[in-house]
């Protein structure tokens, strides 16, 4: 966060408590923020509580706050941590995640080089749990058919190597539904709270829109059209002179519906939603029987599928 706040004076600055108060000698139970004006957004931002002329200046703030983003770049994906050779610079390591967490260290994932990597190695670890039976024990077969069918949707996608021609990655907040973001009462952004999570992706993610905009009676249902506040963005981010940011906005619901499903139970119009911008294809199921039946077409005969059968029949 203090690398957010001396580039943006939007994330408040941190204040530990005293070391009396710390249970270990890493180890926080709490933190004091300076005090941000304003109030939340009411998320999702679409969903008629905002005004639209208070929506009206807070995609102009918005869009200049993540192009000041943008001045920090690193050079990997992962989570920041502290420098071991040096105490006043941070560095990128493991990507800090509850999900994707191993029982032994070095617990986490990462770093990466790419988010095709990164993906595939959440994916390969929820197969590996399933697998194990640690996740998804009611239901394990359609959870490793469903993350079959996710990994060969990555393998599929061809926007990979452009995400990576640059070699910067960009923090990304991690839970963007739109109550991080407090604005006052003509609709400027005073702060932006909740970076515990937020981690460095590529920057078609990290600049990808927040789940905050999304128009929420018709994503939920797996429409990919842009929203209103999305083509805002875009249009502030090209008169700002930022037209990659601005692609990011209008490709951005590949990284949208993939967070939503991996690691999860098959929500089927996310699902849709994301085989439609991967392959084209719309292919719809009624239910997760059909889905289910439709994955053993294509991977009933995968090495690890079958592992996962003789051990859930022995």
């Amino acid at each position: 966060m203090k690398i957010l706040n001396e580039a943006t004076r939007l994330v408040p600055k941190i204040h530990l408590p005293p070391a009396t108060d710390r249970v270990g000698h890493d180890e926080l139970q709490y933190l004091f923020l300076d005090f941000v004006d304003g109030e939340p957004l009411h998320p999702a931002i679409l969903n008629g509580e905002e005004s639209p002329q208070r929506l009206a200046q807070v995609i102009p703030d918005y869009a200049l706050f993540r192009i000041k983003i943008k001045s920090v770049p690193f050079d990997r994906i992962g989570s920041i941590y502290p420098d071991p050779l040096d105490s006043s610079s941070t560095t990128v390591g493991p990507l800090i995640d509850l999900w994707f967490r191993f029982d032994d260290p070095p617990h986490f994932l990462g770093p990466f080089l790419s988010n095709k990597e990164r993906y595939l190695a959440q994916i390969d670890f929820n197969l590996e749990m399933v697998e194990k039976g640690k996740l998804y024990p009611d239901d394990p077969n359609l959870i490793y058919l469903f993350h079959l069918d996710l990994r060969a949707l990555i393998h599929l996608y061809q926007k990979w190597e452009e995400d990576t021609d640059e070699r910067k990655f960009y923090l990304k907040h991690a839970d963007d539904k739109g109550a991080h973001i407090f604005v006052n009462d003509e609709g400027h952004i005073t702060g932006i709270i909740d970076w515990e999570w937020a981690y460095v992706t590529s920057k078609a993610e990290a600049f990808s829109p927040p789940l905050a905009m999304i128009l929420p009676s018709s994503f939920w249902d797996g429409d990919n059209t842009l929203s209103s506040l999305e083509e805002m963005l875009i249009t502030e981010y090209v008169n700002l002179g930022h037209s990659d940011l601005a692609k990011c906005v209008q490709e951005g619901k590949f990284y949208q519906r993939l967070n939503i499903l991996l690691g999860y139970h098959p929500e089927l119009n996310h699902l849709k939603a994301l085989r439609e911008i991967v392959t084209g294809d719309k292919i719809c199921f009624a239910n997760d029987g059909e889905y289910k039946d439709w994955c053993l077409t294509r991977y009933g005969e995968d090495e690890g599928y079958l592992r996962l059968l003789k051990n859930t029949i022995a």
